[in-house]
């Protein structure tokens, strides 16, 4: 296989020393655990798929000075100052990025940023349990290029040092605020237990740093650096994936005290006799029997019930979702509740039917904590491409990157926060009912301590997120993950009866063991309707949809074009499809991509063997330095009659094309050279 540019490259950067690993094509995001799987052996990285970028570790030895272009700022003028003030930076290996920045590899030991803190303005240090793009990658058609293939040079002393200085003050310590009490240290080890059930971690490659950052914070508002950092290296770290090193772990702790706004200790409870003496001012007055009738309660009786009018039901789906209250979807992860919670948000959006029923058209309001607006524009557009949808007009909030919570849920008490409000006031504001989708229950609300199997605390919490729907005029579904004795029950519910009887409506997703690529959509509890009713759906180009609104047809010439394309991507990278052997993975991944579903080897053999009794392919036997496989039907006349193929004859034996318009025609092709 000829191999890209980059990764040519990457043999070179191994060849310094440097560990190297996959990146996901046209991306810097790690396609593998980078911290495990970077390696500088040569058989590993000739196996890379050959469309993926690269990064390279950084370690203890060496570190990479980041020089961005921030719009009027420009790393390479603040590295001419600092040339000014201390001495001139020795000549070294240096990288052009994409934006116009420079990467210099560097000799030495420097922090590696943590939270994209800058050395000085737009330079960043990349070091030890860090990494950067390395030269030969490509983003938006913009290469990472090599400018001073220089020998790798020591740093300066003066840039050590520069680097080794913080320029923050730590937070301080207010000296009223008793820190370590056994209850402060309870309550944090409470919240960090609750985290981990939650699957609340820290994730490589998918906001890890972030989320430590923050969860240092949550820490350092109860205890002290020193507990925090045992707490979290004890009770959190162990079920991040993978864990934090112990290095990696300090650095962060001690970046989170470096730059917190409020004092450590902060939300810290007072002493017992200052809670004393507080709760004996603030106790109310008590209370008058003749007090009940005056707002504790309204009295009704049953002849007034009968004499009312009775609203009818109203729903956004008929059969599924009702109007004005919150429902559940609940399923474990990867049966495409994110999807089909999205897809059902586009079609009320556009008011067009969902499944065959016809639905009530509102303005679409996407709380996002998980996916990302990357992954969310995906899916949006390839939803509106597959079911011919309208301009979108509902709003997306991408949440997943500061993780804010409507409310907080303890074990004795729910507290509104500042985004609960204000998305209450904007909701407000815009006429017409709205659509809401939580994604997911465990993000929305946070839940501490034991609350989440705290049958009161449960009821409260899905309590306000009714009266969130009752007062901004909305409609909810929020996302929620079961528990494994729920998911092996097959009600999909789980941590606590509350769970499943709080809800006044739930529905289920599950994937079908019996068909590869669906899913039952099921009615687990209606107030309002009949239950048990399920609906199975099958997934097809980034959509969920019954048979009944799949066109077979459709499909079949999808997988037909897909395969075809797949074969000629193998042959411009000289590894064409052969018979006898199993299709690529990463072939595998671009026709999935392409088809909406992944295709049995057999289907794709077939569908190639139909291409090529079409005139679409041609297949070719192994001859010399010549591999065997399928390639495109207009290949060199004079390699096939190298190998013994009968041009004349062969032509005369191929059908002619489909469409009137195509002409078949014999120009030699020259193959891509990367």
């Amino acid at each position: 296989m000829i191999m890209k540019k980059g990764h040519r490259t990457a043999l070179a950067m191994a060849a310094k020393g440097f560990r190297v690993f996959p990146c996901k094509p046209n991306s810097k995001e790690p396609a593998c655990r980078w911290r495990q799987e970077a390696t500088t052996d040569p058989a590993v990285i000739r196996g890379w798929s050959p469309e993926v970028n690269y990064g390279v570790a950084m370690d203890a030895e060496h570190f990479v000075l980041d020089l961005d272009c921030k719009g009027n700022t420009n790393g390479r003028d603040t590295l001419g100052g600092l040339e000014i003030d201390y001495d001139a930076m020795p000549a070294t290996f240096a990288v052009r990025t994409p934006s116009g920045g420079e990467h210099l590899y560097l000799i030495g030991n420097a922090p590696n940023s943590v939270r994209k803190k800058e050395l000085v303005g737009a330079i960043d240090v990349r070091g030890d349990g860090g990494y950067v793009i390395g030269p030969g990658s490509m983003i938006d058609g913009k290469p990472y290029e090599i400018i001073e293939d220089h020998e790798i040079a020591a740093a300066p002393d003066w840039l050590l040092k520069l680097a080794a200085k913080t320029s923050v003050e730590p937070a301080k310590r207010d000296p009223n605020i008793e820190l370590d009490t056994p209850g402060e240290i309870s309550r944090t080890r409470n919240y960090l237990t609750s985290a981990v059930a939650q699957g609340d971690v820290a994730i490589e490659f998918c906001g890890g740093n972030d989320r430590t950052y923050k969860l240092f914070n949550a820490a350092l508002d109860h205890v002290s650096p020193e507990v925090a950092y045992d707490l979290v290296a004890e009770v959190w770290n162990p079920a991040c994936v993978p864990p934090w090193s112990d290095g990696e772990l300090r650095a962060i702790c001690a970046s989170a005290v470096a730059y917190r706004q409020n004092e450590i200790g902060s939300s810290a409870k007072p002493t017992t006799a200052e809670a004393f003496s507080e709760a004996l001012a603030n106790l109310p007055a008590v209370i008058q029997p003749s007090s009940v009738s005056q707002g504790m309660a309204q009295q009704i009786f049953f002849s007034d019930l009968l004499t009312r009018r009775v609203e009818p039901v109203e729903e956004i789906i008929p059969g599924l979702v009702e109007k004005g209250i919150a429902t559940m979807l609940s399923g474990p992860g990867g049966t495409h509740k994110s999807r089909v919670a999205l897809q059902w948000g586009h079609c009320i959006d556009a008011g067009i039917p969902i499944f065959g029923r016809p639905v009530m058209q509102s303005k679409t309001i996407y709380l996002d904590y998980e996916n990302g607006v990357s992954e969310m524009t995906r899916r949006t557009q390839k939803m509106n491409a597959r079911l011919k949808l309208p301009s979108a007009d509902g709003q997306l909030f991408d949440l997943k990157r500061y993780g804010t919570p409507m409310a907080t849920v303890s074990e004795s008490e729910i507290e509104k926060l500042p985004w609960y409000d204000w998305l209450e006031n904007y909701l407000c504001k815009i006429s017409g009912h709205k659509f809401i989708v939580a994604d997911s229950t465990y993000n929305i609300l946070r839940f501490t301590g034991q609350a989440k199997i705290n049958e009161t605390m449960v009821k409260e919490a899905i309590n306000l997120l009714d009266n969130f729907c009752t007062s901004t005029d909305s409609t909810m579904l929020f996302l929620w993950h079961p528990s494994q004795a729920g998911q092996e029950r097959g009600d999909a519910s789980g941590w606590s009866v509350a769970w499943h009887n709080a809800p006044r409506a739930r529905l289920s997703l599950t994937k079908d063991r019996e068909t590869p690529d669906a899913f039952k959509l099921k009615v687990e509890k209606r107030n309002n309707g009949p239950e048990g009713a399920e609906l199975m759906l099958h997934w097809r180009d980034g959509v969920l949809l019954p048979l009944s609104e799949i066109d077979g047809a459709q499909q079949a010439t999808l997988l037909f074009e897909a395969c075809i394309s797949a074969a000629l991507k193998a042959y411009e990278f000289d590894a064409p499809i052969q018979k006898q052997k199993h299709v690529e993975n990463w072939l595998l991944i671009e026709i999935e991509k392409l088809a909406g579903f992944k295709p049995s080897q057999k289907q794709i053999k077939d569908q190639l063997a139909t291409a090529m009794g079409k005139g679409r392919l041609r297949y070719l036997k192994g001859f010399g330095k010549q591999t065997a496989g399928y390639y495109p039907p207009e290949t060199d006349p004079e390699m096939l009659r190298l190998i013994g193929v009968d041009t004349a004859k062969d032509q005369k034996q191929r059908p002619v094309a489909v469409n009137q318009d195509e002409s078949v025609s014999s120009p030699t092709r020259a193959r891509p050279v990367f």
